[in-house]
């Protein structure tokens, strides 16, 4: 329906699959895996023409044995992951580069095209210099650890510029300032680590901790 209406296809996105990592029984995570083989298998076989099936997760999801190579024909389906200088973007699993401070400005800086275009004229007071304060308060919040704060500095963005275009008399250089704090319920794991000087492995170790539970 979506080609004979003049698109090109349909994108599916299934994000945070990590999540079936964490589930602490073994029958759960095994279903889930089944229902990614079964997408992935109907895809090599030509059932779903012009579907796009992009499966986002951490490194546990993909390498832990409570993830994919819990099932093997999901694991021969994907393969391994080519994270080298030059890998493949034709493979079906890519590595995506973690984010650094370029990266983030350049994001910040699509995002605030994005708000001119809708809302012509009030993006100006939200300039380049304020996109790298805002990625300096925050990566110094999170310990320096930039890669843990582009959904944070995304949502911060979007409610300056939502203020810039509400208020003409906001400022962002003199009226925003950061706060956070390690007990704000919508933190992420990753970022309440951060804020509490954890590492990454010390949370991904958290995570897989189901005393009592079939592991």
């Amino acid at each position: 329906v979506l080609v004979q209406a003049g698109n090109k296809g349909l994108v599916v996105l299934l994000d945070e699959v990590e999540r079936l990592v964490r589930l602490p029984r073994t029958d759960l995570r095994k279903q889930g895996l089944e229902l990614l083989q079964n997408w992935v298998g109907a895809q090599e076989a030509g059932q779903l023409p012009h579907l796009l099936l992009v499966v986002a997760g951490t490194t546990t999801f993909f390498q832990s044995p409570r993830g994919v190579p819990m099932l093997e024909p999901l694991q021969q389906r994907i393969g391994t992951l080519d994270d080298g200088p030059f890998p493949d973007l034709d493979a079906v699993q890519i590595a995506l580069p973690a984010f650094d401070r370029d990266r983030l400005l350049r994001v910040g800086t699509q995002v605030r095209s994005l708000y001119e275009a809708r809302y012509p004229g009030t993006t100006a007071r939200c300039d380049d210099a304020f996109l790298g304060r805002l990625a300096d308060d925050l990566s110094g919040a999170f310990g320096g650890r930039i890669e843990t704060t582009p959904r944070r500095y995304l949502r911060e963005l979007i409610g300056v510029l939502g203020r810039c275009q509400q208020h003409e008399s906001y400022r962002p250089h003199e009226h925003f300032q950061f706060r956070i704090s390690a007990r704000d319920s919508d933190l992420a794991d990753v970022e309440r680590a951060a804020l509490e000087g954890r590492g990454a492995a010390e949370v991904e170790s958290a995570e897989l901790s189901f005393d009592g539970f079939d592991l």
